[in-house]
């Protein structure tokens, strides 16, 4: 806020306190002059973004092994509830923030970086349930695993750009988390690491990025928009799991393999095209697509796993490949719908495939041969 502001706040504020004075009470006066006060403390010490402009003093440090810097490491005796930490402590910069070091403050509301940091370490803001902002400079490269785990109140991140990987649930049940912004410069997400961010409506995946671990996106209920990159070969378990709004997604070219659960529980899932790259599908890897309608195995599919489709209660068709060897047990299980079951080989050669138990759906159905892909 600009000087004049906060100039004519204290004039204001002033001629309120005399116009008071004659008719209150010496406590009333003390009571009135700690609030114009800390208004006061709390304008000056704000730059105009309305972030704090002055380091928070109380902190925690420790002396990194090179004896050339400063980690933050604790709370403290700080009782800010909008954290600047410090460029320097004690002549020497600061270039990370410690493991754990402000976990479970619930207190904090925000949290501003300095450009001196380049490493965020595991933890390091794990169940700030009540943080609103986290400004992280471009000077960071490293953000750890759990490192803003249950932020629930965080409402969006940009990462920065030089950040190669996004740890394991770095951003897990961040649940009013609407804006995400991920550089070109990361090339591998962690398993769960936006798991449970329910807020999150779409997602863009830079084109570098070639390992994404399991349930890196599960339970983002209402999560429409997302792309899978062409260097992805593995939709790893549970990837997909219970995104419930997420009506359309693209299976790159080269994925090999399609991992247990991985798009189960996808309710607004009504078609879907795997690619004829694609070897395996996990156990349950479709289960509880309750608005699929129809799939096609293709060819090089040589195993589908336990339950991969089931309780897919509105698929009324599936066409198999005649590479499939494998078909695991309760595959298409309270598959309702269920009219048709194509098949590309012959009987022949349907009679070699391994079929799992409780498959009665098969018998009853019946399978038509010779169905071309």
């Amino acid at each position: 806020m600009k000087k004049h502001s906060i100039a004519r706040l204290i004039l204001s504020l002033t001629l309120i306190a005399l116009m008071l004075f004659t008719f209150a009470s010496c406590e009333m006066l003390d009571e009135l002059g700690n609030k114009i006060s800390a208004a006061v403390d709390s304008l000056v010490s704000r730059d105009g973004s309305g972030k704090p402009a002055t380091p928070s003093e109380g902190l925690e440090f420790t002396l990194c092994d090179d004896n050339q810097s400063y980690s933050v490491t604790g709370i403290g005796t700080c009782t800010d509830r909008e954290i600047l930490i410090p460029s320097e402590y004690s002549g020497l910069p600061v270039k990370s923030i410690g493991k754990e070091a402000f976990s479970w403050c619930y207190h904090l509301t925000g949290i501003t970086v300095p450009s001196s940091v380049t490493s965020i370490e595991d933890y390091a803001f794990y169940w700030c349930t009540g943080l609103t902002y986290a400004s992280i400079p471009d000077s960071v490269v490293e953000i750890g695993a759990y490192s803003f785990y249950n932020c629930s109140s965080l409402e969006a991140v940009t990462v920065p750009n030089g950040v190669a990987c996004i740890g394991e649930s770095t951003f897990s049940y961040c649940s009013s988390l609407k804006s995400v912004a991920i550089p070109e410069s990361v090339t591998s997400i962690g398993g769960g690491a936006f798991s449970g961010c329910s807020a999150l409506t779409q997602l863009s995946i830079p084109s570098a990025v070639t390992s994404i671990g399991g349930f890196a996106f599960s339970y983002c209920s209402n999560l429409r928009s997302i792309n899978i990159p062409d260097n992805i070969k593995v939709i790893d378990s549970g990837m997909f799991a219970g995104c419930s709004s997420l009506a359309d997604i693209v299976i790159p070219t080269g994925v090999t393999s399609i991992g247990d659960g991985a798009f189960s529980y996808c309710s607004a899932l009504s078609e879907i095209a795997i690619p004829d790259s694609v070897t395996s599908i996990g156990n349950e890897a479709f289960a509880f697509c309750s608005g699929l309608l129809n799939i096609t195995v293709p060819r090089g599919v040589t195993s589908i796993g336990d339950e991969a489709f089931y309780w897919c209660s509105k698929l009324s068709e599936i066409t198999v490949a005649d590479s499939v060897t494998s078909i695991g047990r309760s595959v298409f299980y309270c598959c309702y719908s269920l009219t048709d079951i194509y098949y590309m080989g012959s009987a022949e050669e349907w009679a070699e495939i391994e079929i799992g138990k409780y498959n009665q759906e098969i018998q009853d159905i019946g399978v038509r041969f010779g169905h071309a892909s």
